[in-house]
């Protein structure tokens, strides 16, 4: 069972296809330490994002008036619809 489950993983995906994604998303996702975050002895792990920071990398929008419910709330759901579209209606 184990070998045809090989053979089938290496048809369903282009590897080389997964190997791009993968450099792409630990580009995006593994960001290194403020030096705010090493001067607070929080050296030692990656940088978590900011809304600010998803919408601009996933829309190329700014996010003006951040650090407030609706601008925050309108930035998700920005950020969500681009990541999932909705499916067209014919």
């Amino acid at each position: 069972m184990r070998e045809h489950l090989d053979d089938f993983l290496a048809l369903a995906f282009n590897l080389s296809d997964f190997d791009r994604v993968t450099a792409e998303h630990d580009a995006l996702v593994k960001r290194p330490p403020t030096d705010r975050m090493i001067t607070a002895s929080r050296g030692c792990q990656f940088k978590q994002h900011s809304v600010a920071e998803a919408l601009l990398h996933f829309t190329g929008e700014e996010l003006i008036g951040g650090h407030r419910a609706h601008p925050n709330a309108e930035a998700c759901t920005s950020v969500y619809f681009s990541l999932n579209p909705p499916p067209q209606v014919a």
